[in-house]
């Protein structure tokens, strides 16, 4: 399983020229998925990803993150 994470201000998805979805600032996952992932694995990154420092707490901090490749690992924390 591979995820792609990009913090966005807005993203679409296109098919055939129509937009079929869009959001505003957010999170932009691409998910690759192959033979063996499990469910489970899914239910740990969702998981995972909820917790991550992406965008400003209440005190106005970030991780310095714009974007990056996360491949069958995250670390022990939620602080990359």
């Amino acid at each position: 399983m591979r995820l792609v994470i990009q913090r966005v201000n807005h993203a679409s998805v296109r098919v055939d020229g129509n937009v079929i979805g869009s959001i505003g600032k957010g999170l932009l996952i691409l998910l690759g998925v192959a033979n063996g992932d499990t469910k489970e694995m899914v239910d740990r990154y969702v998981k995972k990803l909820s917790g991550l420092r992406i965008f400003e707490d209440a005190d106005g901090k970030t991780n310095d993150l714009f974007h990056f490749l996360i491949f069958r690992y995250f670390p022990a924390g939620y602080r990359l």
